[in-house]
């Protein structure tokens, strides 16, 4: 569903390409996405040219613990999302708020999306003023 809604979406046209036009990419395809951007390390070498070290690629806490996601039934959740997508070029933000033992835990969430949506207040004002980001996906653990 988010795939589509960017895909869908007109204001960044661009993302639809990054998410392989013409049509929505299925689970496999976002679970490979997210496989290929654990393996993105970057091999670091030193002035005589060895190899020093790899760096591990995105979210190498997810790849340790969740090994291989294409052709499994594993559950994919918002950071999953947020992996496949920057992986991609698409920017992305991942919010973790904390709302345990907080009863104004529903305020603290409107109050967070009101924010993300309002234009901000410093923004030069002109005849004529666009303002735009992408939809939320929330997730409830």
């Amino acid at each position: 569903m988010a795939c589509a809604a960017l895909m869908d979406q007109t204001a960044q046209p661009k993302y639809a390409s990054l998410l392989g036009e013409p049509s929505s990419p299925g689970v496999r395809d976002i679970q490979q996405w997210i496989e290929d951007a654990w393996k993105a390390g970057k091999l670091l070498s030193g002035n005589s040219g060895r190899r020093l070290k790899c760096l591990p690629g995105f979210d190498p806490q997810g790849a340790q613990q969740l090994k291989k996601l294409v052709g499994t039934k594993k559950w994919l959740g918002t950071a999953d999302l947020y992996v496949a997508f920057t992986y991609r070029g698409i920017p992305a933000e991942l919010v973790d708020i904390q709302l345990s033992n907080r009863p104004q835990g529903a305020d603290i969430v409107k109050d967070w999306i009101v924010n993300y949506f309002s234009p901000k207040s410093n923004a030069t004002k002109t005849a004529c003023q666009s303002f735009f980001n992408i939809k939320v996906i929330l997730e409830q653990l």
